[in-house]
């Protein structure tokens, strides 16, 4: 089950300039804020395996929506540190990503608790914006 939340802020990292709508489980709301995205930041905790088919089937989700088509995607691979957790190439396979041709997209690892990762993703996302 996704947490339920709805939170907006903006962000300025270099030369991005970014509202970014957290939107959580909320997926009714989803279709009204990404109409004029240039990215997605796909948020996935990779250490609790249980919920991976739930998050899977959410990119699918977005995935299949015509606003979305070509959106750069920034998947942040969080709570990497967690014993167990996916690796960047297990997560990868597990979302099979390799077919993902139509897109740019990246994998960053992080620790949303220390902020590890959270600026090489955030580097990535403002060389392909």
């Amino acid at each position: 089950m996704f947490v339920e939340c709805f939170n907006v802020e903006e962000m300025v990292f270099g030369h991005l300039k970014m509202v970014i709508y957290d939107i959580g489980g909320s997926k009714l709301l989803w279709k009204h804020y990404y109409t004029f995205a240039n990215a997605l930041i796909f948020v996935v905790d990779v250490s609790s395996i249980s919920r991976l088919k739930e998050a899977r089937d959410a990119l699918q989700e977005f995935l299949d929506q015509e606003d979305l088509k070509g959106v750069k995607l920034l998947f942040v691979a969080n709570k990497r540190d967690v014993p167990g957790a996916l690796t960047n190439e297990e997560f990868i396979d597990a979302f099979n990503l390799k077919m993902l041709t139509d897109r740019e997209w990246y994998v960053q690892s992080t620790n949303a608790r220390t902020g590890e990762g959270l600026q090489e993703g955030m580097k990535w996302l403002q060389t392909v914006i």
